[in-house]
Parts: C-alpha cells; sequence; structure tokens
C-alpha cells in the first residue's frame, strides 16, 4: 500500500490554516487512475464557472498532496482554459476537440501540456501509456461521469465543501450505485471522502 501524508489545520483566532495534523492517505499497489473532485453544500462542482471558489484553505493542502501521489494530470479542454493548466506542475493531457488548443501541440505555452481529439478514456489510457502510475484526473463533471460509468477510476477523493456552487451538479446517485465509500474524514466543516468501484458480488 502507497502511503502519503495528509493532514488535519489547525487554526489560529482568525480562522486561519497554521499547522497540520498528520492523518493517514492511502493508495492500493492497483491504483492506476485516481480522481479528486471538490463538491458544493447544494451539489455543484462550480461556482461562476470554476471550481477554486468552492475549495475551503484545508481542501487547497489536501489538493496539492493528492497531485503529489501522481505522475501526471488529465482534464478536458474547458477545465484547462479556465483553470490555468497551462502553469500545471505537473504534464497535463488534455481531451479537447478545440483546434485551436490542439494547433498548440509542440508550441509555446508548457511544453508538458499534450493535447488530444479523443474520448476521455482513450486520453486516459494514452497517460498511462506514456507515464508511470498511478494518473490523476481533475476534469469537471462532464469529463469525469464517463469515466465514473465505466469504473475507470480506481480512487476517487471526494471533497464535501460548505460552500453552495451553481453550475454543474454531481450525479450522487450514480457513484452510489458503481461505488463504495472507503474512507471518511472530517475536517472543520469539510468532509474528505474516499470512493472505489464495488466489487463485483460472487
Amino acid at each position: 500500500m502507497i502511503m502519503a501524508t495528509t493532514v488535519r489545520p489547525a487554526t489560529d483566532i482568525r480562522g486561519s490554516v497554521l499547522a497540520m495534523l498528520e492523518v493517514p492517505l492511502s493508495l492500493a499497489p492497483h491504483d492506476r487512475v485516481l480522481a479528486n473532485m471538490v463538491i458544493g453544500s447544494n451539489g455543484a462542482t462550480c461556482l461562476h464557472r470554476d471550481s477554486a471558489p468552492l475549495s475551503p484553505p484545508a481542501d487547497r493542502k489536501r489538493f496539492h498532496q493528492i497531485r503529489a501521489l501522481a505522475s501526471a494530470l488529465i482534464v478536458g479542454g474547458n477545465t484547462y482554459r479556465l483553470e490555468h493548466y497551462e502553469n500545471a506542475p505537473l504534464p497535463v493531457f488534455v481531451a479537447t476537440r478545440d483546434n485551436e488548443l490542439l494547433s498548440r501541440n509542440g508550441k509555446g505555452g508548457n511544453p508538458r501540456s499534450q493535447f488530444f481529439n479523443a474520448a476521455p478514456h482513450e486520453v486516459v489510457d494514452i497517460a498511462l501509456a506514456q507515464m508511470k502510475s498511478p494518473v490523476l484526473v481533475e476534469g469537471g463533471i462532464s469529463f469525469l461521469t464517463p469515466l465514473l460509468k465505466a469504473r475507470r477510476i480506481d480512487c476517487l477523493f471526494l471533497t464535501r465543501s460548505p460552500i453552495a456552487g451553481d453550475s454543474d451538479y454531481f450525479d450522487s446517485e450514480l457513484l452510489e450505485s458503481l461505488y463504495e465509500i472507503e474512507q471518511s474524514e472530517r475536517v472543520d466543516d469539510v468532509l474528505f471522502e474516499q470512493w472505489r468501484p464495488k466489487k463485483p458480488r460472487s
């Protein structure tokens, strides 16, 4: 089992995050495809077309530690544009039909960004062929949903934020029909969950 360190924030009287207490964050040896998603208190995954405003300080800490487990990031074209993935610290594999993005291959910008006119699962396969596993899906809900339906996500890190969003609502019924919760941890008013595909019934 691969172990990383997650954190529990301690706060001062202003409520700012000061320090972290260690809490184990684990991966199984067969975990090849990870995903990370934050959802608001009303089930939305975006606020003003961006997921970042839904992310409290504790989630930002968790976000970076989940990234530290991965060798590459996988997103869709809209997420790449709106959330500034051209500055990402890891190689980025992008599924897009946008001709402008596709034309960037081999040109300026982030030399570690690659763009493919392909479906999400195809880009996942390309990333796994080029990089060591695990790879991390950070695409939006429309990108993640077909991967969940196909059970291509080996471990989903889900953050339930106290902040309400305004668009791109998460399908909890779909998740619960195909995945089961393995771990849940509350840090202040943020709930962190880990989900894995349900095992086939014998």
